[in-house]
């Protein structure tokens, strides 16, 4: 299965999503747990309409950083043929991306795209209902990307956050690791991969796809010299990237005690 994971930054000049305009688009597209392309794009905005500060100061975009970049249609159009007919998956994306982007191809005259519309902020909430299924750990401060990213230990070793294709890296980490605890044999994670089968939940779809990868790895690499933990596999066979012990054990040291 082919998935989008994505993340938009806009110009933060209105506190209603739909009426920002994006500046920024990254995005990942991930087949059998492999980071296989990436897509990121600045976006023109409108003349006249200048940066709101707090844009500048979240982002680090400014306006000269935005001359000549594609204009709205063609930065769109672009990202639209990237994702093709894949689910796609953002953090609180049903809050806020989502509602940005169809606005914003809606003022382009532009299709919305085809696939499901899945949020990670729903995956978080399955695994940290009720505290953490690691024993002796309390959950996350929060469901936020970078608490998640924290509490996991992944995404600090990219660019700052609010950076949308480091953001849109931090967020793959997260999902893997999500989907890590969420496939365990925790009494409390097998509940919750039974209600979201029973309830039908587009999770389950990509939950049934992990668990049909075998969850080791052979003939691979991490490509530890580009800074980013993309899985290379060295053969034809599809795997779901186990991470590695070292891994594992950061992770799981950086679970908060009570």
């Amino acid at each position: 299965m082919r998935l989008v994971v994505f993340d938009l930054e806009a110009n933060a000049d209105s506190p209603h999503p739909e009426n920002q305009e994006i500046v920024e688009i990254g995005a990942l597209a991930v087949a059998a747990g492999e980071v296989i392309e990436e897509f990121h794009s600045f976006v023109a905005p409108t003349p006249g309409r200048s940066l709101h500060s707090l844009t500048v100061k979240l982002t680090g975009i400014t306006e000269e950083m935005l001359l000549g970049a594609p204009l709205r249609r063609a930065a769109l159009s672009k990202f639209l043929d990237f994702c093709g007919g894949a689910p796609l998956v953002a953090h609180n994306g049903h809050g806020y991306d989502y509602p940005l982007l169809v606005a914003e191809l809606g003022r382009a005259g532009l299709r919305e795209p085809v696939g499901k519309r899945l949020d990670s902020l729903d995956l978080a909430r399955s695994v940290f209902g009720r505290g953490s299924p690691r024993p002796g750990c309390s959950p996350p401060l929060s469901r936020r990307l970078s608490d998640l990213a924290d509490y996991y230990g992944v995404g600090q070793h990219v660019e700052p956050a609010h950076c949308a294709l480091a953001d849109a890296r931090t967020l793959w980490e997260v999902i893997r690791s999500l989907l890590d605890d969420l496939t365990s044999d925790a009494p409390t994670m097998r509940i919750q991969r039974r209600t979201l089968k029973a309830t039908d939940d587009d999770w389950s779809l990509i939950i049934n796809d992990k668990i049909s990868f075998p969850r080791h790895h052979d003939g691979g690499r991490y490509l530890a010299d580009t800074g980013q933990r993309h899985w290379r596999a060295n053969t034809d066979a599809e795997v779901w990237p186990a991470r590695s012990e070292e891994e594992r054990t950061r992770s799981a040291g950086l679970g908060r005690t009570p």
